[in-house]
């Protein structure tokens, strides 16, 4: 296996929001709103597309700028497209916010082909390689790899739409098609082509690359040289069986890769099916932290797909206004920056306490002992380690243990920033 002989920019910490339709979705005004409010709260990155977002096809309003989409089906390039989001990134950044870019979700490269492709991501590089950015080569590279599914968007389709997202469909169409085409080929496929353009995207920068998969997959699983990637990369879903994932895939990674960054892009968006609020978000804020995470992610449904009650209704109605005043943010924000000032992100020595599958408590320590314990369940955990200890819901440094619920321990601190 050929590894990359050029060395990518080091990926930074990064505390990110999710803005999948903020090119195509946000007027001006809401976008400013949207960036100053993040900053203010404390987030340093967001992740936006830039390209169609997923769940619409090309042609849908949904997937178009004020100045049309980003290509059209045969991949002729919309270059007014493209300096609008430059303005956009350039705002981003002008608030200290890392644009983290997704050029593509998985299915699309099967619209337009992977030379045209190649040309779209060469035309984004050029134009806003020289701003603060992460690139991610696609969002979810490896959904929809059968012909039927993967352009079952196309002109102009939501994945409200069609009859698909119903779940007993879903299953049964999956089933039928896991028998007239080989499922295994057809993946091996698409990952072999995104495999090419990431060869072809390495070449043009030395901004960190990154991948985003389902919920099944990994980025280092995809790639052929993990060489070629900046971090290990997962989606842990939205479900509550997945809560396991957002420790284990991370700690399992570290162990695996202890030298390699790991980052969950996508865990429970607040709001989802009208669920996973606060209490759901602080643990997986947690969880991530002390099972060895690089960086973390946060999205709330309303957010992600700017919503008004309607479009992608399926997921939820919260809508862009209601989320946005969301408290969640503020304490992930203050949290994010007491874990960064005590350069917590750079331990990878992680210490899991569990019955089972039955979580106790996650202990991230330093080379020189110093040791933050997140415990979901104070009544389940015997043994509780001395330290400072921190509300998490207040994010303050309280002198008495909770009678019940989570709790965030730092040992073996003189100081913390």
């Amino acid at each position: 296996m050929k590894k990359c002989i050029k060395e990518n920019m080091e990926i930074p910490h990064f505390l990110a929001d999710t803005w999948w339709f903020a090119m195509t979705r946000l007027d001006d005004e809401k976008f400013l709103k949207l960036v100053k409010t993040r900053q203010q709260q404390g987030f340093t990155a967001a992740q936006i597309v830039v390209g169609i977002p997923p769940e619409v096809g090309l042609n849908n309003p949904n997937a178009k700028s004020i100045y049309g989409s980003a290509y059209d089906i045969n991949g002729k390039i919309n270059y007014e497209y493209l300096k609008f989001v430059k303005k956009r990134i350039k705002i981003m950044n002008s608030y200290g916010l890392t644009a983290v870019i997704y050029g593509a979700w998985g299915h699309q490269i099967e619209w337009i082909g992977y030379k045209n492709m190649c040309n779209w991501w060469k035309a984004l590089i050029e134009t806003i390689d020289n701003l603060d950015v992460i690139y991610c080569l696609t969002g979810e590279i490896d959904i929809w790899c059968d012909p039927i599914l993967s352009k079952a968007l196309l002109p102009n389709k939501t994945t409200t739409d069609f009859s698909i997202e119903n779940n007993n469909t879903k299953k049964f169409l999956r089933k039928v098609f896991s028998i007239i085409f080989n499922q295994d080929k057809l993946i091996k496929k698409r990952l072999n082509k995104w495999s090419k353009v990431l060869k072809v995207v390495n070449k043009l920068t030395n901004k960190p690359i990154i991948i985003h998969t389902l919920p099944t997959n990994s980025g280092f699983n995809v790639v052929e040289d993990i060489n070629l990637v900046s971090a290990n990369t997962f989606q842990t879903g939205h479900s509550k069986e997945s809560e396991k994932y957002i420790w284990k895939n991370i700690y399992e990674s570290i162990n695996k890769f202890p030298e390699k960054p790991v980052i969950n892009l996508e865990p429970w968006y607040e709001g989802i099916f009208n669920d996973f609020y606060q209490e759901d978000q602080l643990k997986a804020f947690w969880l991530s932290a002390t099972s060895g995470a690089y960086a973390i992610c946060y999205g709330a449904l309303g957010i992600w797909n700017v919503g008004d009650g309607e479009f992608l209704s399926q997921w939820g109605k919260q809508t862009f206004e209601q989320a946005l005043k969301l408290n969640t943010p503020c304490i992930l924000g203050k949290s994010y920056n007491i874990l960064l000032k005590n350069e917590i992100f750079n331990w990878n020595n992680i210490i899991v306490n569990s019955i089972n599958e039955d979580l106790i408590s996650i202990t991230r320590e330093s080379k020189e002992g110093k040791k933050i314990t997140y415990i979901p369940e104070i009544v389940k955990c015997k043994t509780i380690p001395k330290g400072q200890i921190l509300n998490i819901e207040t994010v303050e440094f309280v002198p008495k243990l909770p009678e019940r619920g989570a709790v965030v321990i730092f040992s073996n601190f003189k100081t913390i920033k």
